[in-house]
């Protein structure tokens, strides 16, 4: 099944705090981990990731910090997964295991989990932090 590893839900969780706090940016990589409850140590190297990836900048000094190299509504869920999890091995791997899995040669849940692979795929490339962001905070203000 496709769960994301600690490194992605950490780095998704600093992503959506930079984008909710843009007028405030460059944040430092501290502030981030304080209010995200990630470790402070561990997060900066997901950060370095994330500028070596272009999806952040990050600047030195005392005012400096980490801030989006562009816009978050150009920057999908797809590529900032990618940056800590091999998706298309992931994708293309059997739901069971199998090392030959194809149209031709299909485990039991071939046909099944190829069409849920694809929704999220589709998903992954087609949302952006910024919609991201809004569905989450949505969902804050609008509990069940």
């Amino acid at each position: 099944m496709l769960l994301f590893s600690k490194p992605t839900q950490y780095a998704l969780r600093a992503l959506s705090f930079l984008v909710r706090n843009q007028d405030q940016t460059p944040c430092r990589g501290e502030l981030i981990a304080r209010e995200e409850e990630i470790p402070k140590h561990f997060l900066s190297k997901l950060l370095q990731q994330l500028v070596q990836a272009k999806i952040l900048n990050s600047t030195k000094g005392p005012n400096g910090g980490f801030s989006f190299a562009r816009d978050p509504e150009t920057i999908t869920l797809y590529q900032v997964i990618n940056v800590y999890e091999d998706l298309e091995t992931r994708f293309n791997a059997c739901a069971i295991g199998w090392t030959v899995c194809s149209d031709e040669e299909p485990c039991s849940l071939h046909k099944n989990y190829t069409e849920l692979r694809e929704r999220i795929r589709n998903y992954l490339e087609n949302v952006n932090l910024a919609t991201f962001v809004e569905v989450s905070e949505w969902k804050k203000d609008h509990p069940e």
